[in-house]
């Protein structure tokens, strides 16, 4: 870095700036830790060492010092010395700690034998583990006197997240098995493709499993054991984004053909959107030209749906609900309203449910008239389907 600090004028400048801020922090860091030793000193001198022995704050100032140490801009160091005198200040008694420690001594040893643990008792045996986590955090905590029972809690935490991992395993190795048993038919390929969604969640599994232990082993060394899952290494190999693209063509030209249903043309659209853009790349030539037909279809659908609005009046605030009839890709809805029948009508509310609830710029007595329609953006263009009838209500 020295090299470097010399190269230019501009580098020398900056390192220059960044060796002067370091030593703010250095010379800040030791300023605040004679303060909280101080801190510390004035404690120890209103309090009952019966109660609060000299060596619970003692152990707070070190974690104190240790919160400072870990700043790295001046006003970080300022704000770690307020949490370094928050730990002096509520450092637990002589008799909580005791408490404190018998409770988790409890606690552990209430889990059930190891050679009996199932699944189901992960949750119990990570509570315990986070029961022990804070115990650590404790200034002053005899983490030595329970050495014991973190051995025993270590054996019961490596044994059901082995437990764990064997289920995850199961559940990869029938995935597997069904992937190993298909062909390149197209009915193999959706049935790939409809596997994708279940080995997601196999693999997510098995990652928060390995996050977990590696969350655990950072804060406490070497505490957890690593598991082996080799089922879920294998799944995390398999491949589907050909199958993806291959299933998102074939239903691409399924819908492209003359009566396709608008179920089959939804679908080809929803698979093709749910591709990445390199998959889309991928797709055949002939499969792309159908995708501004296809949304051309669908948004002209929306001119088919039949729509009836009716409304409710409480104090205040008026209502309106609507039903549809028919099929169509729509992007939402849009409400309007006006105090005449068949005039004056403004937009009042754009959603993608079947319901506005109007509670401003009402008067009471006065009749108000809804009316709705569902659109589907086509092009840039809204596209629309026809009025409902009018909904009106006398606000309240």
């Amino acid at each position: 870095m020295g090299e470097d600090c010399y190269q230019d004028n501009q580098r020398f400048k900056r390192c220059t700036v960044l060796r002067r801020n370091q030593n703010y922090v250095e010379k800040a860091r030791t300023d605040y830790k004679g303060a909280l030793a101080n801190y510390k000193a004035l404690k120890l001198s209103l309090v009952d060492t019966n109660v609060y022995p000299e060596a619970t704050l003692e152990a707070a100032r070190l974690q104190g010092e240790e919160l400072i140490d870990k700043a790295v801009t001046v006003d970080a160091v300022k704000a770690a010395y307020e949490e370094a005198k928050a730990l002096i200040d509520n450092v637990k008694t002589k008799d909580e700690l005791k408490a404190a420690k018998e409770a988790l001594e409890k606690q552990i040893s209430e889990l059930p034998y190891t050679a009996k643990l199932t699944v189901a008792d992960k949750a119990a045996v990570k509570a315990a583990y986070d029961a022990y986590h804070a115990f650590t955090k404790m200034a002053g905590a005899d983490v030595g006197g329970i050495s014991s029972s973190v051995t025993l809690l270590q054996q019961k935490y490596d044994k059901v997240n082995e437990l764990v991992a064997e289920e995850i395993d199961a559940k990869a190795k029938a995935i597997n098995k069904k992937l190993d048993d298909l062909t390149g038919s197209d009915a193999d390929i959706a049935a790939k493709v409809a596997l994708k969604a279940e080995a997601e969640a196999i693999l997510a599994e098995a990652k928060a499993l390995t996050d977990e232990i590696e969350a655990v082993n950072e804060d406490h060394d070497k505490f957890l054991k690593d598991v082996t899952m080799n089922e879920v290494e294998k799944l995390d190999e398999v491949d589907f984004s050909l199958a993806v693209a291959t299933d998102a063509s074939r239903k691409l030209t399924k819908a492209g053909k003359e009566g396709a249903t608008f179920e089959e043309m939804k679908e080809a659209l929803d698979a093709y959107n749910a591709l990445t853009d390199k998959q889309k790349y991928q797709l055949d030539a002939k499969a792309l030209p159908l995708i501004k037909v296809l949304e051309q279809k669908l948004g002209m659908t929306v001119k088919s749906l039949k729509i009836t609005a009716k409304s409710t009046a409480k104090k205040g605030s008026i209502t309106v609900k609507w039903t549809v009839k028919g099929e169509a890709d729509i992007d939402g809805f849009e409400v309007w309203k006006s105090t005449k029948h068949s005039k004056g009508y403004k937009k009042a509310f754009t959603t993608t449910k079947k319901t506005y609830k109007n509670s401003k710029g009402l008067k009471k007595g006065s009749r108000y008239y809804y009316k709705v329609r569902a659109y589907k953006v086509v092009d840039g263009k809204n596209v629309y389907s026809d009025w409902s009838n009018k909904a009106y209500r006398v606000a309240k």
